[in-house]
Order: C-alpha cells, then sequence, then structure tokens
C-alpha cells in the first residue's frame, strides 16, 4: 500500500476495527433487538438492520476519529504527546 493510502488508512482507525466500532453497534444493536422481538419483525429485516448499522458504527467511528485529529493536529504533532508520535495523524498528511 501506498504510503499516502497507508496514512489515510491509519487516519481512520481502520486498522484497529473492532476496537471503537464495538462500542457504537452494541446499544443500537440491544436496542434494535429487544424491539424487533417485541413486534415480531421478520428475519431478513432485522439481518439487513442489524448489518447495516454495524457498518454505520464503523464509519461514525472513522469520522470521529479523522474529526478528533483534526482538531488537535497542533497538539499531537508536538512533543507532548510521546505516546502518539508513532502514529499518522493530521499533521503527517
Amino acid at each position: 500500500m501506498p504510503s499516502k493510502a497507508r496514512a489515510l488508512f491509519e487516519l481512520t482507525r481502520l486498522h484497529w476495527f473492532p476496537v471503537g466500532s464495538d462500542f457504537m453497534f452494541w446499544p443500537f444493536a440491544w436496542g434494535f433487538l429487544s424491539g424487533a422481538y417485541r413486534v415480531a419483525m421478520p428475519m431478513h429485516d432485522v439481518v439487513k438492520n442489524i448489518l447495516f448499522y454495524a457498518l454505520l458504527g464503523t464509519l461514525i467511528r472513522s469520522a470521529v476519529c479523522i474529526i478528533n485529529d483534526m482538531l488537535d493536529r497542533n497538539r499531537n504533532g508536538s512533543d507532548h504527546v510521546f505516546c502518539w508520535s508513532f502514529r499518522a495523524n493530521a499533521t503527517s498528511l
């Protein structure tokens, strides 16, 4: 993978896939599944909606990571934050 594409991939944190996406997905999944059970929703609709919101949770997490790096670009690129010096951030793109 070229270095620019790799840096963008790391900026979205997709290489750490399940770490934050599950925090976006599981609250919805529990609520949706309990509601789908209550109204006896057909299984194909349940599966379709669960897969859609799993993808949506991943995309929302990636967008939040990018926005966070854009807002913290001056702080993360400096010597104040040593633990993030090894990964791509908004100042390195």
